[in-house]
């Protein structure tokens, strides 16, 4: 056998070893989001406000007749009429609904773009009086940490009056250190314009995008200390409230059409104390036929449940229920 005792390779090695380890690193450190059209509105917008946009604005609705790219897939259609209301407010959902959707941290993006385009046939005023009216002398886009709460201001920008001769591209930069920010559910555009006024403010909004930050900072993980393996199933609600995990039975569990007696039961080893306000719900739910949804409960026609909560006493209670 052949030594090579060479010290001068072994610092080769030790150094070729060192840099690929902070290349890796390096790589590790940088990771930003691809540039994401989260509202292109190519579609009609649904009719229920979970699948679409919706607000304090009853004129605000989908317009198939324009769009910034001429591809005919239509835009939203904003119209502020100022004797309806002091605020006009927009919102729709791009992470979906809190109790089971998939929040945006907006960190991995440089900023928000949007295309406008004022309406010249239906607004009785003009762009600068639209932007210079009310406590609100812009726009404001705003997000939202959970389904009807938690909101928090991203940023503002005024109509540009180019706007009104056609699309106009707005961008609308993302703060980092704005709380809220990584766990954003829902954009949504507002104005308040006060109470007394008249007229009527209309333009389009179409492709709103988050604009990719490919060099986005992201600290390198850290590793706590080491725990025991709990046996069983390991449930974590990582997503914050109304995170649903649950499991599927490959097969049929009814008890219809069986010999004997058919019971249905769970062991949890390890609880959450609901009096610390983190209140948890563990669950056995019965369907035909369910599809791939996280929540059969409110998805399927014909369901029964059979609810294990944690209460705000410190306790539990068991609740059965059935729709069909």
């Amino acid at each position: 056998m052949k030594n090579n005792n060479n010290p001068n390779s072994l610092k080769k090695f030790i150094a070729s070893t060192v840099m690929a380890g902070a290349l890796l690193a390096a790589a590790s450190c940088f990771a930003g989001q691809a540039t994401t059209n989260v509202f292109s509105f190519s579609g009609s917008l649904g009719a229920w406000w979970l699948n679409g946009w919706g607000g304090q604005s009853g004129g605000t609705a989908y317009d198939a007749t324009q769009d910034h790219t001429g591809d005919s897939g239509g835009s939203l259609h904003c119209v502020d009429d100022f004797s309806g209301g002091d605020q006009w407010v927009n919102i729709g959902w791009i992470g979906g609904q809190a109790w089971g959707g998939n929040p945006y941290d907006l960190t991995g993006w440089t900023n928000i773009s949007l295309y406008v385009k004022w309406d010249t046939s239906v607004s009785t005023i003009e762009i600068t009086n639209f932007n210079s009216s009310g406590g609100d002398n812009q726009i404001q886009l705003y997000g939202s940490t959970a389904n009807n709460g938690g909101w928090f201001t991203l940023g503002q920008f005024y109509l540009p009056p180019t706007a009104s001769n056609g699309w106009v591209k707005v961008n609308v930069p993302v703060d980092p250190t704005i709380p809220g920010v990584t766990a954003c559910y829902i954009l949504g555009i507002k104005k308040y314009t006060g109470s007394g006024k008249t007229g009527v403010a209309a333009f389009w909004v179409d492709d709103i995008t988050l604009e990719g930050n490919p060099a986005a900072a992201i600290p390198n993980p850290t590793m706590k200390g080491l725990s025991k393996p709990v046996s069983g199933l390991n449930l974590f609600a990582l997503s914050g409230p109304y995170n649903r995990e649950s499991l599927e039975s490959v097969n049929d569990q009814s008890w219809i059409n069986q010999s004997g007696p058919v019971s249905y039961s769970f062991t949890v080893a390890q609880g959450v104390d609901g009096s610390g306000g983190a209140q948890y719900q563990n669950h056995i739910f019965l369907a035909p036929s369910p599809g791939t949804e996280s929540g059969p409960d409110w998805n399927e026609a014909n369901t029964i449940m059979l609810d294990l909560e944690s209460t705000t006493a410190g306790g539990a209670s068991w609740t059965f229920r059935y729709k069909t």
